[in-house]
């Protein structure tokens, strides 16, 4: 009736897909849906009103998911959905959320309109050694479990699993809301020159006001706010605050002139709007584009070096300062970037921090610092947080440091009276 499988062909996809999965290290979920209209409604209308409805959500379901995913009809309101090829288990939420959307829209039946609701049991595949008969158990007892689920209708038969996409979903509602009511501030971190220990740049960090987002490692929470989507709106305000700050600091500061470094999200950088639309922001606030640094992560730039080149020169030409941020691992595309095209690297943290405990390190740092000279790009040195690494670091041609050391060095540089925070902010 439907257009669907049923169990039997269902079952011999789920055999399949857990062949291919095993031989080639991929994971796959298998959602079992419970559509329950009312028992009134059912009895109250014929056969062929009910099986108009049960049509209607089955052609929902498949406007949820890829057209590689399979969707069964596997008893009389009972659904079952394989998701081949799963990249994480966020995105099997993601499939579960847009169920639900999809029951939001009223469904009609004869001449009036009505809303129902579903609970979904998932089932993961992720190398485990499991079997066609227990994959089908587990996602039912996982979908009875949602029955009695108070704060969502879904449920995963891996409690543990279960418990952290709870943690991950607060986490992600945590984040959108502190976005959305602005709980955060950009701080501004000192990075002096390396010729008389003096300002030469800052760099711009967010400080959320969420307890629960400052007790969690800031990557992690950028990488949700990549994974939500959220990182060119939240990208273009981070600029466009920036930038006004800047425009203050030049007109309230006499020569004033320190450009200010950002990190360019990872989607951010792959989208080709974003070299134009970046300068119209700056632009927008009376500032210029080279007064602005963008901080580019080069495991980022390492998956596919010939792209993330086109972007670059596209960043150059609209004016803006490049770095490559967490510079270290990867040197040999180094040279493939045309004279003027990177004006500077900053080496990790990790670099400076393992010269106390073994100065064979210092050769290494000495070693980045004198190629990129060659290359005529500059050097900055992060992590520079104790005296000992700052007198070991004299001896390093470099042209600037960073660290919790020179913050102190620059604690009577205070900017509150026209921005309303000292540089340590």
């Amino acid at each position: 009736m439907t257009g669907l499988l049923n169990q039997i062909a269902l079952d011999e996809h789920i055999e399949q897909q857990i062949m291919i999965s095993t031989r080639y290290d991929k994971a796959f979920a298998l959602l079992m849906i419970e559509f329950d209209p009312p028992k009134e409604l059912v009895t109250s209308n014929s056969k062929i009103t009910i099986n108009n409805l049960l049509l209607d959500f089955a052609k929902r379901i498949k406007c949820c998911v890829r057209r590689t995913d399979t969707v069964a009809r596997v008893d009389s309101n009972l659904f079952s959905v394989l998701l081949h090829d799963i990249q994480n288990f966020r995105n099997v939420v993601k499939v579960v959320e847009n169920i639900n959307h999809q029951l939001l829209e009223p469904f009609l039946v004869n001449d009036g309109q009505y809303t129902f609701s579903a609970v979904i049991g998932i089932e993961v595949f992720s190398g485990a050694d499991k079997t066609q008969k227990s994959f089908n158990e587990n996602a039912f007892i996982a979908m009875c479990r949602a029955r009695n689920t108070a704060d969502r209708n879904y449920a995963f038969y891996d409690e543990d699993l279960d418990q952290e996409i709870s943690r991950q979903i607060y986490l992600e509602d945590t984040i959108r809301e502190a976005i959305d009511r602005q709980q955060y501030d950009i701080h501004y971190l000192p990075i002096n020159s390396t010729l008389g220990n003096s300002l030469s740049c800052m760099q711009a960090d967010v400080v959320w006001h969420s307890e629960q987002l400052r007790e969690i490692n800031p990557a992690t929470v950028s990488e949700y706010i990549e994974t939500l989507e959220l990182s060119k709106l939240f990208g273009d305000i981070q600029l466009s605050t920036i930038c006004q700050k800047l425009a203050r600091w030049e007109r309230d500061v006499e020569y004033y002139d320190k450009p200010v470094f950002l990190a360019l999200g990872n989607s951010q950088f792959d989208d080709q709007q974003t070299p134009v639309r970046y300068r119209k922001i700056v632009e927008a606030s009376g500032m210029k584009p080279e007064k602005i640094g963008l901080l580019i992560s080069e495991e980022h730039i390492l998956r596919n070096v010939d792209v993330a080149l086109r972007q670059i020169q596209a960043l150059k030409r609209e004016g803006f300062k490049i770095i490559i941020d967490k510079f270290c691992n990867g040197l040999s595309y180094l040279g493939k970037f045309a004279q003027g095209m990177v004006d500077m690297i900053r080496l990790d943290t990790d670099m400076i921090s393992r010269i106390d405990e073994r100065m064979e390190w210092l050769c290494v740092v000495e070693g980045l610092t004198r190629m990129a000279r060659q290359l005529n790009i500059q050097t900055i040195l992060d992590g520079i947080d104790s005296d000992f690494q700052f007198q070991t670091m004299l001896n390093v041609n470099a042209d600037y440091w960073q660290g919790h050391y020179v913050y102190i060095v620059n604690q009577e540089y205070d900017l509150a009276a026209i921005g309303g925070e000292s540089i340590a902010n």
